[in-house]
C-alpha cells in the first residue's frame, strides 16, 4: 500500500502564559521614582507548538504607528528557541533613566509593549502603517503590553 502524504506543517502561532506575566497587564502600574529605580516586566515562559521555530521580539516604549519609532530592545538577529525563553522575556525598565524618559510621551500614563513573533521582523519602508513592528505575511505574533504611571518631576 503507498504512504499518504502528511502535508505540510502548519505554522500556529507562539505563546505565553498570563498567570506568569510579571507584573499582570490588566492593571496600571504604579512607579514612584522616589522609592523606585527599575521596573522589571517579564513574559512569563514563551512557548511554540512549531518545534524548528525560532522567537524573535521587540520592546517599544509610547509606541505611535504614525512615527518612525524604534524599538528600544530587540531580540538577537537570530532569535531564540523557546526552550531558551522557559523564564520568559525580561526587560528591565528604567522610567527616569535619561535615555528612557526622552523616548517618553508627556503623559502620566506610558505604555511598554513588547512584540513576540515566530518570525523575524522586517526593515520598515518610510509610509509603513506600523513602522518598526512589520512582519513576514507567514508570521504569528503577540503582543504583551504594560501601563505604567509615574510622575517624571519626581525623578531625582
Amino acid at each position: 500500500m503507498p504512504i499518504e502524504s502528511i502535508g505540510e506543517q502548519v505554522n500556529l502561532p507562539p505563546y505565553y502564559v498570563a498567570d506568569f506575566t510579571v507584573p499582570p497587564t490588566d492593571q496600571i502600574i504604579e512607579f514612584d521614582p522616589e522609592e523606585q529605580v527599575t521596573l522589571e516586566l517579564n513574559t512569563g515562559p514563551i512557548g511554540d507548538p512549531n518545534p524548528n521555530d525560532r522567537i524573535f521580539w521587540r520592546w517599544f516604549l509610547d509606541y505611535r504607528p504614525d512615527t518612525s519609532d524604534l524599538p528600544v530592545e530587540s531580540s538577537e538577529a537570530n532569535g531564540a528557541t523557546p526552550e531558551q525563553l522557559i523564564d520568559g522575556i525580561r526587560k528591565e525598565f528604567r522610567p527616569c533613566a535619561t535615555g528612557t524618559s526622552r523616548l517618553l510621551a508627556d503623559d502620566d500614563v506610558h505604555r511598554v509593549e513588547v512584540v513576540v513573533a515566530d518570525r523575524p521582523f522586517v526593515t520598515s519602508p518610510d509610509d509603513a502603517p506600523r513602522p518598526s513592528k512589520t512582519l513576514p505575511e507567514d508570521a504569528h505574533y503577540f503582543s504583551l503590553v504594560w501601563f505604567i504611571r509615574f510622575d517624571r518631576a519626581q525623578c531625582p
